[in-house]
């Protein structure tokens, strides 16, 4: 017994001595860990008196991150930018914290122009002539004055033709509207055309009977046949005296129109130009115009008096034919010709201001079938 008491004494203090040997030789000296600290050292002790030792790695100690006031905590400091609309892109406002840059856009305005008609480019690559609607669902249609670059200086024929419009405005780049652009536009119910505009092609607004309004700019010069024709609810119309002619039937069975103003400057006004307009009560032609032609007013039922201002020298056949409500008309001593039925079926006929003489209306080289306008003369003293 006292010699196994020995034995494990003499074990114990070997044990001992390595572990000294060992430490001072660095063997157990616990490594490093990754942030360079040395994790501490535990001795566990076994049931035989043996001991042993390991290590424990803590975490370092964390310092808590640093945190920064917000500048604007009590409210942003924001200045305001509006880019305005063009007839490319829509118009807003920019809101730029000028403290910490914090930044928003509101206040969205539509572009100045429809978005999104299809085009073609013409041949000197710098313009475009609107060819449909392409994309675009608007009703209510701007035709601006650029599109992707391309300056807008024609609307094709047949472009919009029986298209579900409800307005239409034109900007001055346009020069020509080509034939037949909005015929049978049946909603269309009223037009803007900018100063600009130099043309209207024959059947342009054929049958758009909505319409009820037409604004028309100075420098039109041309007003094609039918461009208006059986627009039946428009009720007024201005021609400006930059219009070098009104082509034939341009206005004819526009049943509702009311008022027509023909500017002094105008030339021509074309065979049947209103032509059954069966609302209209008065007419004056000015005296810019030479010739009245063919037709230019018949069967307008409800005309009771036109005047006719100095300059026109010719009133040709079937002029005034058939409007049954005319009592009375004004003719210059300009006057040298009355075509035949130029008054034929003008049942209420009373009165003929003459402004010159007796002797020289019968100058007046008045053609067959008028009723005898001699009998009917007022001369008027200038």
């Amino acid at each position: 017994m006292k010699d196994k008491i020995g034995i494990k004494i003499l074990a114990a203090v070997f044990l001992i001595a390595c572990s000294l040997v060992l430490t001072a030789c660095g063997g157990n000296t616990p490594a490093p860990s990754e942030d360079g600290t040395t994790a501490p050292q535990t001795t566990v002790q076994s049931e035989d008196g043996t001991s042993s030792s390991s290590s424990v790695t803590t975490e370092p100690a964390t310092t808590a991150p640093q945190t920064t006031a917000d500048p604007c905590a009590n409210g942003h400091s924001y200045n305001s930018v509006v880019t305005p609309p063009t007839d490319e892109a829509q118009g807003y406002t920019t809101h730029t914290c000028s403290v910490c840059g914090d930044s928003y856009v509101d206040s969205y305005v539509p572009a100045t122009a429809s978005l999104g008609l299809s085009y073609t480019v013409n041949e000197d690559g710098k313009s475009c002539t609107v060819i449909g609607m392409g994309s675009c669902t608007d009703t209510e249609l701007i035709i601006g004055q650029r599109i992707d670059g391309y300056t807008v200086t024609g609307i094709g024929s047949h472009a919009f033709y029986r298209k579900s419009l409800t307005g239409l405005t034109v900007s001055g780049s346009v020069e020509s509207i080509g034939n037949g652009a909005f015929e049978d536009c049946k909603e269309l119910k009223s037009v803007r055309l900018c100063q600009g505009v130099k043309s209207i092609d024959s059947r342009a607004f054929l049958r758009c009977t909505a319409l009820t309004g037409v604004e028309l700019s100075d420098g039109l010069t041309t007003i094609e046949k039918l461009a208006f024709d059986r627009c039946t609810a428009l009720t007024e119309i201005t021609i400006p005296g930059s219009v070098v002619s009104i082509g034939d039937w341009a206005f004819s069975d526009c049943t509702a129109l009311t008022s027509v103003t023909i500017t002094e400057g105008v030339k021509r006004i074309g065979e049947g130009a209103f032509t059954g307009c069966d609302a209209l009560t008065n007419i004056t032609v000015p005296g810019s115009i030479t010739s009245v032609y063919v037709g230019v007013f018949s069967n307008c039922d409800s005309i009771t008096s036109v005047t006719l201002e100095d300059g026109v020298k010719t009133i040709s056949a079937r002029a005034f034919y058939g409007c049954r409500a005319l009592t009375e008309i004004t003719i210059p001593s300009s006057v040298t010709a009355i075509g035949s039925r130029a008054f034929f079926n003008c049942d209420s006929f009373g009165t003929v201001y003459y402004y010159g003489s007796l002797e020289a209306f019968t100058r007046i080289n008045v053609g067959e079938y008028n009723p005898d306008l001699l009998s009917k003369v007022v001369c008027v003293t200038p």
